[in-house]
């Protein structure tokens, strides 16, 4: 509806209720409105108020405060479900070429030679579950850059590796859970979930059988503020002064005006949000600070996270900082972040190695951030396709090209308690071509490792039982005991 539209409905309505009053009032009082003091007594004039309605809804249909998914209202507790962190590699990263994947009867492969890993290569084992990996791994090396400040951290954290074939280049890959989550209950306390991209996972990926709310996508810390301070996005409309008058001029709007203004679908949304921001969030709106949403608050967090008080908050590690420090402290669910740069097959090994040493200092970072918030989480890593290397008998061979017969992707559990373990540390597995073989219970597809993510995920929600209600008939009580490795 356009603003003019809203005008004249505003106006209609407007009418209506003023006769109503007016006739109340001179039914109660026995006479006819005369003078200004009976109209203003009765509250017929001074609704100006009602003035500023058309550009604020406007401004809550079409901003990102009203699309911060599913506003919670008031601050009740966080779940108890784990953290859920996704980082998203965008353009086919080499992972299998970082860990060294196994045959199916768990040994090593007669060569990796297309997988940049020579025809013998030195393999070294690593995180609790001894996961292996190759000896020249920049996605290890970035991980142990990124846990620096808790050298003990990777005796708490389990990798598994997923050999699963997925497409190259695309953004059509479904290994998103957070809507699975949110179905099993990961709802932060403030928020649904979070993300970087304007996709509807927030990355540049696609939701795996659940759709998941619309994410609040994440550009400069203040966005996460702005979606929860409904007071702070009016600062440019009205004076603050008189921010409570108008959220109570609004609250009063009924259920046909404000459909009639939006479209019944985003009117509920729309409702939500101002009724929440009128009662329940009184407080949280006039304190944002108290809702513990800015990683520099926690020292150890921030400093594992390289920021400080000077730290541009629309910097990467800022805001990858802000979208894990509120899905682990529970102000949200789910957070899925996004590196771009991995379509590295440029004939050389020096872009490639550059990129992964990044992807493994963030994953370093989070396994960090879970210790220093006690929070059992677990990570998930993904791209979309593989990459393929000159095919060599020597180790270090450059990247040439796409391969998504060889992709993969990494789950990784952490448990500040050090007492959850996987029972292994690879899904699925290569064949003697050195690709993912299809025939796995994990590797023909994207969406047979995202049913991987979530039988893990929620078995170290202790929800495991409740598989069928998220996903019916879906899996085998077979093909969930394959998948299983985190308890």
């Amino acid at each position: 509806m356009s603003e003019k539209n809203i005008k004249k409905e505003l106006e209609f309505e407007k009418q209506v209720q003023d006769e109503k009053i007016k006739n109340d009032w001179e039914k109660s009082h026995g006479r006819k409105m005369i003078s200004r003091r009976d109209f203003l007594n009765a509250g017929l004039i001074g609704g100006s108020s009602y003035l500023t309605l058309p550009p604020l809804i406007t401004m809550f249909a079409n901003a990102g405060v009203a699309q911060a998914q599913d506003f919670v209202c008031g601050v009740s507790g966080a779940t108890e479900m784990p953290a859920l962190i996704t980082l998203n590699l965008a353009g086919g990263a080499g992972l299998a070429g970082n860990w060294m994947p196994l045959d199916k009867s768990g040994y090593k492969l007669p060569s990796y030679t297309k997988l940049g890993q020579g025809k013998n290569p030195t393999g070294i084992t690593d995180f609790a579950n001894k996961a292996n990996f190759y000896a020249g791994s920049p996605f290890l090396s970035g991980v142990k850059q990124g846990i620096a400040m808790n050298t003990a951290a990777l005796s708490n954290a389990s990798f598994v590796g997923l050999a699963t074939q997925s497409g190259d280049d695309r953004s059509t890959n479904n290994f998103d859970i957070s809507g699975m989550a949110y179905s099993m209950g990961l709802k932060g306390k403030l928020l649904s979930n979070l993300g970087i991209n304007n996709t509807k996972t927030g990355a540049n990926i696609l939701p795996a059988f659940v759709a998941p709310p619309a994410p609040l996508v994440v550009s400069r810390y203040e966005d996460v503020l702005s979606a929860l301070s409904v007071s702070g996005s009016l600062d440019s409309l009205v004076s603050k002064k008189k921010v409570l008058g108008l959220f109570q001029t609004i609250q009063k709007l009924s259920n046909y005006q404000v459909s009639n203004l939006i479209g019944a679908n985003d009117a509920a949304k729309l409702q939500k949000v101002l009724y929440c921001a009128t009662n329940d969030n009184t407080e949280l709106n006039r304190n944002a600070s108290s809702t513990n949403t800015n990683p520099r608050d926690n020292q150890a967090f921030a400093t594992t996270w390289g920021i400080n008080a000077n730290t541009q908050t629309s910097t990467e590690e800022f805001k990858f900082a802000t979208l894990v420090y509120n899905a682990m402290n529970g102000n949200a669910g789910s957070a899925n972040l996004v590196l771009g740069g991995y379509d590295y097959h440029n004939g050389t090994r020096t872009t490639g190695d550059t990129a992964d040493t990044k992807a493994g200092l963030y994953v370093g970072r989070i396994i960090a951030s879970s210790l220093i918030m006690n929070k059992k989480t677990m990570i998930i890593v993904v791209t979309d396709g593989a990459v393929g290397s000159t095919e060599s008998e020597l180790p270090g061979s450059s990247w040439t090209g796409d391969r998504g017969q060889a992709g993969a992707s990494y789950m990784i559990s952490v448990d500040p308690a050090g007492i959850s373990l996987a029972a292994k540390s690879q899904l699925g597995y290569f064949n003697t071509a050195q690709a993912a073989d299809d025939t796995s219970v994990v590797g023909s597809s994207a969406d047979r490792a995202a049913l991987a993510f979530i039988v893990n995920y929620l078995s170290m929600s202790k929800k495991l039982s409740q598989i069928d209600t998220v996903l019916p008939r879906i899996l085998t009580s077979d093909e969930i005991d394959k998948m299983l490795v985190f308890s």
